[in-house]
This record gives C-alpha cells, sequence and structure tokens, in this order.
C-alpha cells in the first residue's frame, strides 16, 4: 500500500488535518472489541487519541457500500433523535465545515467517539435483557418518527452488495453451489459446505416470509456486534449506516435472535428470555397477534442472499477473508430454525 493510498497511515492521517482539524492523532491503530476485530469487510476502522480522548475513523472503502451524499445528514439527525429518546447510538462528529461525513478519494469518511465496552458474546441473562431493552426503546423510537423521514430514506435504496437479491433465487444458487463446496478438500471447501447445507436445511422458513414493505424507518443490523455492553449496561448501539425504509419486524427479528445468540450455545436461559421478550413486545404494542410467526422466516430471507454471495466468494471468486466464519456463524440458518420453532412451538 502506498503512503498516499485510501487506507495507508498517511492518508488517514492527512484525512483527519484536514477534515476534523486534528493536527497530531498519535498512533492510528486497527480498531478492536474487546480483543475482537469488528465484523466488516467494507470499511476501514482506526482508533486514534486527541485532546486526550479516543476517536473512531471509519473509512468506507468499498465504493459499492457508500450511500448517497445526502444520506449522511440524514443519518446524524436519526442518531440525533434517537439518542435524544434514550437510546445510546453512536454520534458521528462534524468536519471542520459541520458536514457529516466527508468525502476523499472518492472515500466517505466519519468520526465517532471511542465508546467503551464490547460486543456481547457468551453474555448471562441480564446482560442479554439490557441488550433487548435498548433494541426495544430504538424500535419504539424509529416508530414514533414522522412519514418524511420514511420517504427520505426510500429515495436512498441501500446497495444489497450481493449478485442475487431475490432469496428465492438465492436458495437454487445454494443447491447449485453445494457440490462444489463438498468436492473442495480444503477448510474454506468444509465452510462453504457447511453454510450451504445449513441454508438448504432451513429453507423451510421462506415459505412464511412476508412480502417485502417499505413503510417504517428501520436500522436493519441490530445484531450482537452493533451493541457495545459495559459494567452499567449499553454504552453504544453503533452503524446505522444501512438505516433504510423498510418492514420495522426485521429490527424486531434481530432483536428475537439475541435471546439465542448472545447467551453461550445452548444455554438454557435462551428459551426463557425470548418467551420474555415477545411477552414485552405484545404488552407495548410492537407484535400484532401472529406477528412473532414472521420475524425468523423474514431475517432468513433478508440473509440468504448474503450467505450465498460469501459462498460465492469462497468457491467462485477465491476471496478467501478471515471475516467470512464469522459471519455464517452470526447469519446461521439453523439457529434461525431453532428460534422459530421456540416462537412458534413448532
Amino acid at each position: 500500500m502506498s503512503a498516499l493510498e485510501p487506507g495507508s497511515a498517511t492518508w488517514v492521517a492527512g484525512l483527519l488535518a484536514s477534515e476534523w482539524g486534528v493536527a497530531h492523532p498519535g498512533e492510528l491503530r486497527p480498531l478492536t472489541s474487546g480483543g475482537e476485530q469488528p465484523l466488516t469487510h467494507t470499511a476501514g476502522l482506526w482508533e486514534y487519541e486527541a485532546d486526550g480522548r479516543a476517536f473512531v475513523l471509519k473509512a468506507q472503502l468499498n465504493p459499492d457500500a457508500a450511500r448517497p451524499a445526502g444520506f449522511y445528514p440524514l443519518k446524524r439527525d436519526l442518531v440525533a433523535r434517537c439518542r435524544a429518546a434514550g437510546v445510546p447510538a453512536a454520534e458521528v462528529l462534524p468536519t471542520v465545515r459541520g458536514e457529516a461525513a466527508a468525502r476523499r478519494d472518492g472515500v466517505v469518511c466519519e468520526v465517532l467517539p471511542r465508546y467503551p465496552g464490547a460486543s456481547p458474546h457468551n453474555a448471562g441473562p441480564d446482560a442479554v435483557r439490557a441488550v433487548l431493552g435498548t433494541a426495544l426503546r430504538l424500535r419504539r423510537t424509529l416508530d414514533a418518527l414522522p412519514a418524511r423521514t420514511v420517504e427520505e430514506l426510500a429515495r436512498m435504496p441501500v446497495n444489497p452488495l450481493v449478485d442475487q437479491e431475490d432469496p428465492h433465487l438465492a436458495l437454487e444458487e445454494a443447491a447449485e453451489l453445494l457440490p462444489a463446496a463438498e468436492a473442495r478438500p480444503d477448510p474454506w471447501g468444509r465452510l462453504a459446505a457447511g453454510a450451504l447445507h445449513e441454508l438448504l436445511e432451513a429453507a423451510h422458513l421462506l415459505a412464511d416470509a412476508p412480502a417485502p414493505v417499505a413503510d417504517a424507518v428501520v436500522h436493519a443490523d441490530l445484531h450482537r456486534h452493533h451493541f457495545l455492553l459495559g459494567p452499567d449496561g449499553v454504552t453504544a448501539v453503533l452503524d446505522f449506516d444501512n438505516a433504510r425504509a423498510g418492514d420495522r419486524l426485521l429490527d424486531l427479528a434481530w432483536a428475537a435472535e439475541l435471546c439465542l445468540s448472545v447467551p453461550p450455545p445452548g444455554d438454557r436461559a435462551g428459551p426463557e428470555l425470548l418467551a420474555g421478550f415477545v411477552a414485552e413486545c405484545r404488552a407495548g404494542g410492537l407484535l400484532a397477534e401472529g406477528e412473532h410467526r414472521l420475524l425468523m422466516p423474514l431475517l432468513y430471507a433478508a440473509a440468504a442472499p448474503v450467505i450465498v454471495d460469501i459462498a460465492k466468494d469462497v468457491l467462485v471468486r477465491d476471496i478467501l477473508s478471515p471475516a467470512w466464519a464469522r459471519y455464517f456463524e452470526l447469519l446461521s440458518p439453523l439457529r434461525r430454525a431453532g428460534t422459530h420453532a421456540l416462537l412458534t412451538g413448532g
């Protein structure tokens, strides 16, 4: 990487100086959370210190993942509304010109405070309840936003970054890819084959997936890596980059899955947490009668194209990222099938 190539240390330091007035950012370090690399394959994240405080620079190194210019001030306003409602949404700091993001060499960049805590994993029931409470507060806040915010976001769709968006056609591709994955004798073949087997084994969920709607503001990516948890509760909700006009049940589906994805595998608290989550959603008017049956099918339909595209990265494009195993675990179709069985008594 050359000194002035986007993502290099020299490039990052120059960007911070010109766009945020940070003349001496100190050591630039790749960001980690609780010793774990953040789960992203499109952005570069660097931690630095200035004036005794820690910050994070986020550079969207994949131009296909960048949103239209008008999205970033809209996202800033959305985060501000969430914070005003008591949701610890990670705020974005303005540039020296007061803009929500900077664009350098075609790369969209943002600066955020470095929030304490780590993404919850193998956590106990109290930690899960704290994360669920924050997720539901966020959903209530988004439900209260005016219709014009939905309309503005609808004009700024998210690039899905997959070849095949239709989950039904993605399943057909999964069946076509599976023999190549099974024939590949290395760990990458086994990784892709395992993910494709899971996807096909849980395909029954797709039959119950609701038709797409775009009538609400949706975070759309409320997995465990987008919550930071400290000793006193959730310190930040991260990554509103995929905020969109969509189905509000998608956020609730992600939240429901937290009941089983955050505790240790097989933890007996998971089903109890899930039952409590559904009861709270019903009591608070977040879930109407029968909507709990749509949550995991909706989440499965959203993930199927992503799983297949990552399998293509391995088997077709020969893109062998260490992040793929973590993505497959995060999007596990069999965990969603198990969650669906608990939700429906099936």
